[in-house]
């Protein structure tokens, strides 16, 4: 599994049950593939404590989720339909950081092997 290229990790491995809600408002759920969704965590929790406006997108589809940081506050905002919540920033940077390791922990006990995946390890890699 060491050497299966990001691109086929992302998109064609590990589907799961993804149930993201933000301020009692479900953004998600759905059967997504793992990785690619880790990944865009990993990125997003880096991304929300710098105030940088962040957007998460989807490979099946053309929708994405937009966080704003607006002081203390993460505002996020769905392409479709009139989906919006906000939760605060240390809220949702906790919650990411809860999320990441077992999202990991399930990856790799899942398919042996795949922790020394270079793409893998990424989901686990400190800002």
């Amino acid at each position: 599994m060491a050497e299966v290229g990001e691109m086929r990790l992302r998109y064609h491995f590990c589907a799961a049950q993804i149930d993201f809600v933000v301020g009692g408002v479900s953004f998600i759920h759905e059967y997504l593939p793992l990785i690619d969704f880790a990944l865009q965590m990993r990125w997003l929790v880096t991304r929300l404590p710098l105030g940088e406006e962040t957007t998460v997108d989807f490979t099946e589809n053309a929708e994405i989720i937009r966080f704003t940081v607006e002081g203390d506050l993460v505002r996020v905002h769905a392409s479709w339909g009139e989906l919006a919540a906000s939760a605060p920033l240390v809220e949702m940077v906790e919650a990411l950081d809860v999320f990441l390791p077992k999202a990991y922990a399930t990856l790799v006990a899942e398919v042996p092997g795949l922790e020394d995946n270079p793409t893998v390890q990424q989901i686990m890699a400190t800002p």
